[in-house]
């Protein structure tokens, strides 16, 4: 069984591609600063509350056809730009949000019928879980339980008028001409494209978080479902 490489919708399958995955298992870094005190032994360490971004990179090789193979692959590459989606047999359930990196070089054989190259994304350190992109739907309180270790900032739709309370975070909406969508992890809601900051009231904390493990939902009166997608990840 070929192990499949998709980025932003590409696939080395389409182009006798081979891959090796023995790269993809690493953990991005901690982003924390060391700060030297004179007089004073050992570093100050500041946790910058972050994980840097990681680079990925799969080791490929072109049984077939390689000119021709590896001239669209790479077009095909290096013609997306920006972060893009990135999913792998070797992790099935997850999936990564990262850019091309780099050139592309290839080591062919001598008679340019094969070669092999390895190609590197860099990506966010978030390994998103696939699970987390299914919405959950409530139209009466009840509970939402986050299976990682990671503070999760979901995507919440909210369908009426009155307090929404997540996890530790209660939001009021005094105005909703449908349904708000809630990004929390930009703190921007929207109806369609229009900004409806103006419109939503934070009662207590920040935007809707949902933390490891059982995460209380609480629909007050006036509202009539809210539809959580909770955007899990790990590291």
């Amino acid at each position: 069984m070929r192990n499949i490489l998709v980025f932003d919708g590409v696939s080395n399958v389409d182009y006798e591609i081979y891959i090796s995955g023995k790269n993809t298992y690493n953990a991005p870094a901690r982003d924390i600063q060391n700060i030297e005190i004179p007089g004073r032994n050992g570093d100050l360490s500041i946790d910058n509350g972050r994980y840097k971004n990681i680079q990925i990179g799969y080791d490929c090789f072109v049984r077939y056809h390689y000119k021709n193979n590896i001239a669209r692959y790479r077009n095909e590459l290096m013609s997306r730009i920006g972060y893009k989606r990135i999913e792998d047999s070797f992790h099935p359930e997850e999936f990564r949000l990262g850019k091309y990196f780099g050139g592309f070089e290839t080591l062919p054989s001598q008679e340019h019928k094969q070669g092999i190259l390895t190609i590197t994304f860099d990506c966010y350190p978030e390994r998103w879980l696939k699970s987390g992109e299914n919405p959950i739907v409530f139209e009466e309180d009840g509970a939402i339980l986050n299976p990682t270790m990671y503070v999760a900032k979901p995507l919440v739709r909210v369908y009426g008028t009155g307090n929404v309370g997540i996890g530790g975070q209660t939001i009021r909406i005094n105005n909703n001409p449908d349904y708000i969508d809630f990004d929390c992890d930009l703190q921007q809601a929207t109806y369609d494209s229009t900004n409806m900051n103006q419109y939503v009231e934070r009662l207590s904390g920040l935007y809707w978080e949902l933390t490891s493990g059982l995460n209380g939902i609480q629909l007050g009166s006036g509202i009539e479902r809210v539809v959580i997608t909770p955007r899990w990840y790990t590291i």
